[in-house]
């Protein structure tokens, strides 16, 4: 069906996909195109400061060749710089990242009667460009817009984030 094709490669449609999984597709970006298993837990401390065991790190697969990871990367560099993610920019360096506005096709009734769509803002990228570290993802269940809610949420994150690696 090329209708459904066209709607699947911009994200609606029949594409379902969770933060987590989104998550992990940017850093396969992030990471030159080799996917990662994420995990809550980095290592052990008994002081609460200091790491004293590392949990060995998973091998990432390939899902990306190199040279589209790295084309991908100055493409969402581009949407931050000069595109819709402006307001993601962070205080410190530079990141790459995506806006989303989710249709869900489900619809509600304001307070006037009028029947608008719920529709779910998305922004996910990864920090510092270049050299990326991070893979972020911002999900905002009703948030209506990317750009100007998920985004500027996005922002505040890198920016904790530059603030802990000053440390």
């Amino acid at each position: 069906i090329p209708a459904g094709l066209a709607n699947f490669s911009f994200g609606q449609g029949s594409s379902l996909a969770s933060p987590l999984q989104i998550a992990r597709v940017i850093a396969a970006i992030a990471g030159g195109g080799s996917s990662v298993t994420p995990r809550l837990v980095t290592g052990l401390t008994e002081d609460g400061e200091t790491v004293s065991r590392r949990l060995p790190a998973y091998a990432g697969s390939e899902i990306l060749t190199p040279d589209t990871a790295a084309s991908m990367q100055r493409l969402m560099t581009g949407v931050i710089e000069e595109g819709s993610g402006r307001t993601a920019q962070p205080l410190i360096g530079m990141a790459g990242g995506k806006t989303s506005s989710a249709q869900t096709g489900q619809f509600y009734k304001t307070a006037g009667g009028e029947e608008k769509e719920i529709v779910h803002a998305w922004f996910a990228g990864f920090y510092p460009a270049p050299g990326p570290r991070y893979s972020v993802t911002v999900f905002v269940e009703g948030g209506e817009s990317g750009e100007l809610v998920a985004a500027p949420i996005f922002k505040r994150i890198l920016d904790g984030l530059a603030l802990l690696d000053r440390q």
